[in-house]
C-alpha cells in the first residue's frame, strides 16, 4: 500500500506540469495524458484531440517563423506517441485520428535554413528555421520505431511505415512502406 501511495505521489508533479501546459494549448480534448519528461514549445499553436497519449520524453514543438502565417500542429483523437517521439512544426503538421507513432519517431516540416549556397557559411544552428512543406498523416496510420517523416510528405489512411524508414515522399493509403528512402513494399487488400 505504501508503494502504491509513493508511486501516485511521484506522478503528481508530472500531472501538474501537464495540466498547466494543457491550459496554454490552442485546444485540447478530454482524457489526454503524458508520461514524465514531456516537452512542449509553442503550445498556443497546438490542437490535441481526445484520449491523446504520450510516452516518456515526448517533445512537441512549434516555431513561429513567418509574421503572417502561424504554425499549426494538429493531433487528432486517440493518437499515441511512444517514448522519445519528436514533432517539430513551423508550417503545418497534421496527424489523423487513431495514429500510432513508435518509439523514437521523428516528424518535421522544417529544417535549419533552405540549404542555399550563401547559408553554408553559417553554422546550421544559426540559420533561420525554414519549412519545406506541410506533413499530413492520415487516420489509423502506424509509424514504426525510429521512423523519420520529412517535410512535404503526405501519408494516406491506414498506411504502415516500417521501423527505421525515412519517408521523403508521399505514401498512398493502405500500403506498407519501408526502407531508406521509404518505398511501398506491399498494398493492403480488403481481402486477406
Amino acid at each position: 500500500m505504501l508503494m502504491n501511495f509513493l508511486h501516485k505521489l511521484g506522478a503528481a508533479p508530472n500531472r501538474i506540469k501537464w495540466l498547466l501546459t494543457a491550459r496554454s494549448l490552442h485546444r485540447i480534448g478530454r482524457g489526454s495524458h503524458v508520461r514524465p519528461g514531456f516537452e512542449v514549445h509553442g503550445p498556443q499553436y497546438m490542437t490535441i484531440g481526445e484520449s491523446f497519449s504520450a510516452g516518456r520524453f515526448v517533445s512537441l514543438q512549434t516555431w513561429k517563423v513567418d509574421e503572417v502565417v502561424d504554425p499549426d500542429l494538429f493531433i487528432g483523437d486517440q493518437v499515441v506517441i511512444a517514448d522519445f517521439g519528436f514533432i517539430s512544426c513551423a508550417q503545418k503538421v497534421s496527424i489523423g485520428n487513431g495514429t500510432l507513432l513508435g518509439v523514437n519517431a521523428f516528424i518535421t516540416d522544417n529544417s535549419h535554413g533552405s540549404n542555399s549556397f550563401p547559408e553554408l557559411s553559417v553554422a546550421p544552428n544559426e540559420r533561420k528555421i525554414y519549412s519545406k512543406g506541410p506533413v499530413i498523416i492520415g487516420k489509423n496510420v502506424w509509424i514504426g520505431r525510429n521512423v523519420c517523416v520529412l517535410p512535404g510528405v503526405t501519408i494516406g489512411d491506414g498506411a504502415i511505415i516500417g521501423a527505421n524508414a525515412v519517408v521523403t515522399h508521399d505514401i498512398p493509403a493502405y500500403t506498407v512502406a519501408a526502407g531508406v528512402p521509404a518505398q511501398v513494399v506491399r498494398h493492403l487488400d480488403s481481402v486477406m
